[in-house]
C-alpha cells in the first residue's frame, strides 16, 4: 500500500480494479469473478455494489433480486444479532449441576 496516499485511495482502487475485471469477464460469458465478487460482499462492501451494477441493465430482474436477496439477508442478519444480543444480556441462571 505504499503506493497510495491513504487507505481510501488504496480501497478505491481495488473496487475499480475488480470492477473493471469483473466487467470484462461478464462480457466474455465468464460469470466465476462475479460469482467470487458475491462471496466477498461481507468483505468489500462494494463488491455487491458491481454485480448490481453489471446486471443493471442486461438483467433488470436479476438485478432487482440481487439486491432484494441481499436486503433480505440483512434483515436476517440484524436480527439474530438483536437475539443474540438479547440472550446475552439475560442472567444467568444458576447451574443445577452437582459438581
Amino acid at each position: 500500500m505504499s503506493h497510495f496516499e491513504s487507505e481510501a485511495d488504496y480501497q478505491a482502487y481495488c473496487q475499480a480494479e475488480a470492477e473493471a475485471q469483473a466487467q470484462a469477464e461478464y462480457e466474455a460469458g465468464e460469470y466465476e469473478y462475479l460469482q467470487a465478487m458475491l462471496d466477498a460482499k461481507e468483505y468489500y462492501p462494494w463488491a455487491l455494489h458491481i454485480c448490481w451494477k453489471i446486471l443493471e441493465k442486461p438483467h433488470p430482474e436479476a438485478a432487482k433480486y440481487l439486491m432484494d436477496a441481499h436486503r433480505k439477508y440483512q434483515e436476517m442478519h440484524e436480527k439474530e444479532a438483536e437475539r443474540l444480543k438479547r440472550e446475552s444480556e439475560k442472567p444467568s441462571e444458576p447451574d443445577d449441576l452437582p459438581f
